[in-house]
């Protein structure tokens, strides 16, 4: 786990929608965040380049932790966890943030123990 010096704007974007109460798929974090700015909202490639280091970095610092879920919503106990190295290649990519009907896998986030602190 990294030492935490302190958040980035982006790792809070990502960090600030989660409770301890339930895990929510990328898509949410990325219409969260679209629905709260004024103006043009940003791109699906803009938003994942923004969302995609940052929450890369939450899960290295341990206050998040991602699964990987054939359904949503499902049981947190029945996702299987998202190694760093897919996490990597798989949060840069636009459709893991956007809502889809087609999507094979769902990617969702839920803050730890440690992430609860931080908050």
């Amino acid at each position: 786990m990294a030492e935490i010096d302190g958040l980035t704007y982006a790792e809070c974007l990502v960090l600030d929608p989660l409770d301890q109460n339930s895990a929510r798929p990328l898509w949410e974090i990325s219409e969260d965040f679209r629905g709260f700015l004024a103006g043009e909202p940003p791109t699906k490639d803009q938003l994942a380049e923004l969302l995609g280091p940052a929450l890369v970095s939450l899960v290295g610092y341990g206050l998040v932790e991602v699964r990987c879920f054939a359904n949503w919503p499902s049981p947190w106990e029945e996702g299987v966890l998202v190694g760093s190295g897919r996490l990597a290649a798989e949060s840069r990519r636009p459709e893991i943030w956007s809502r889809s009907t087609t999507r094979v896998e769902v990617l969702a986030v839920n803050i730890t123990k440690a992430g609860i602190r931080w908050l």
